[in-house]
């Protein structure tokens, strides 16, 4: 055989071996180091198809994917974490099961009904603006984080059953699959939502932060336990009384006055209503364990008697007066009251399981008597209008003082406390805390704001040292 046929049979035999072009040196030095078999400091081929399972190429530096269509075998592929613009055609991977490409600089997506096995998408933490065309078998997309303002009819994709699409510009949703299970679009710009009467699979629905008053089909979604809707423009909690599996609904931040419908209830475990317009509550919900409805313009206690199974309840900033003796509440641990208006604490001594009672910012001129609350480690009495140091029950173990009309003379109290081995937080310069704001109520305004001056003037400022 001459020399021009050895040549020839060189060449053929290199074309056939097909080493790949892989532009990227960051890609080329990983590849090589992990599956050139030859040791020829390339990749061919057939090296690539040799591949199989997952292809790890996350948070490696990486700027050009280029050669990475010819692992043709992976069912995996992680690009995570790189320096990518774009991502190379990757029609010819039909094993390819899931594609992690988050967190890159991704402007667009190529086409991606060609990978016939596609199950998830994980493109998040990118700046493009359109969703590709996906293959039937799509079960689950996550494009939180984009520049995505509209979403292409998903409703063909049947096999779908997790959208991730929070934290874009999206300002509509379009038709959605009967599969779906979990939706997610928070805080993003929607004003209004499709009928979603057909996702009766559905479990949780999360599109809180956006410009909502409504949820069109919501009766319908008799499979939801999971419901998000606080920070939009709801001024009725929507009816959701036939949804027995519900047990977790968040309505914070929004205009709610009442209106509300939560009959048949029976499995509610958690509700937040904080920082909305209501002025009263009263429901039964035998299920309850945590209520929420701070910031509200609550004048009186919910009926408890309609919360038998609650364990922490959340009451600050209302405009509370007073707390009645409560029924007994077998599993209550937490009861917060921060910043109302509470002058009269009734005893509770018989709630077994109270844990810690928060009433800072109120207008208590006696502490409660908490020597007999049986589990009770944390007592916050700060800033209010007490003149005595409380006596403390068996096992408290932090109890906070600071802003009180407390002197010296309480110095002993104080560190009675300190040697039982509580914690014990008070501040004396705060001890004439902001007392105009309390004139208004205050039995006898006058001599308030006449000692208020006095103290002023230094004539009866005084500062704990309690050595």
């Amino acid at each position: 055989m001459n020399f021009i046929g050895l040549c020839l049979i060189g060449i053929t035999s290199f074309v056939l071996a097909g080493n790949i072009s892989i532009p990227d040196p960051q890609l080329k030095a990983y590849l090589v180091s992990q599956y050139d078999t030859n040791m020829d400091g390339e990749i061919s081929t057939a090296e690539a198809a040799s591949v199989t399972g997952n292809l790890s190429l996350a948070n490696r530096g990486i700027s050009d994917l280029t050669g990475v269509e010819h692992f043709t075998q992976i069912s995996r592929l992680y690009c995570n974490q790189n320096q990518l613009t774009q991502l190379p055609d990757l029609s010819n991977l039909d094993l390819l099961e899931r594609l992690y490409c988050y967190s890159n600089q991704i402007t667009s997506l190529p086409n991606l009904s060609g990978c016939a096995s596609l199950i998830l998408l994980s493109a998040s933490n990118n700046p493009f603006a359109t969703l590709p065309a996906l293959p039937p078998t799509i079960q689950s997309i996550w494009c939180t984080n984009s520049q995505i303002q509209t979403l292409p009819s998903l409703a063909g994709y049947t096999q779908l059953t997790s959208l991730y699409c929070y934290q874009t510009p999206l300002t509509s949703l379009s038709a959605l699959p009967n599969s779906l299970v979990s939706l997610d679009c928070h805080n993003a710009q929607l004003t209004f939502l499709p009928d979603l009467s057909n996702l009766t699979q559905l479990t949780q629905l999360d599109i809180r932060g956006n410009q909502l008053s409504s949820i069109p089909g919501i009766q319908n979604l008799t499979q939801l336990q999971y419901l998000n809707m606080s920070r939009n423009q709801f001024t009725n909690l929507p009816n959701v009384s036939g949804l027995s599996q519900l047990w977790d609904i968040s309505c914070a931040h929004n205009q709610i006055t009442g209106g509300y419908v939560l009959s048949g209830m029976t499995g509610l475990r958690q509700l937040d209503l904080s920082y909305n317009l209501m002025t009263q509550f009263s429901l039964n919900l035998p299920a309850m364990e945590s209520l929420d409805l701070s910031g509200n313009l609550l004048t009186a206690m919910p009926n408890m008697n309609l919360l038998p199974s609650i364990e922490g309840l959340y009451l600050d900033d209302n405009l509370i007066e007073s707390v009645p003796v409560l029924p007994m509440l077998s599993e209550l641990y937490y009861l917060g009251l921060n910043h109302n208006r509470i002058s009269v604490f009734g005893d509770q001594s018989h709630l077994p399981a109270l844990e810690e009672i928060a009433l800072s910012h109120n207008r208590l001129t006696v502490a409660p008597d908490v020597t007999t609350y049986p589990l009770l480690s944390v007592l916050d009495l700060s800033n209010n209008l007490l003149v005595d140091v409380p006596q403390p029950s068996t096992n408290l173990s932090t109890i906070y003082l600071e802003r009180n009309y407390l002197s010296e003379s309480h110095c002993m109290a104080l560190q009675d406390l300190d040697t039982a081995g509580i914690e014990v937080h008070y501040q004396p310069q705060g001890n004439l805390y902001d007392l105009y704001d309390q004139l208004a109520w205050w039995p006898a305004p006058g001599l308030l704001q006449q000692w208020v001056e006095d103290c002023n003037n230094g004539d009866m400022y005084y500062d704990l040292q309690c050595e």
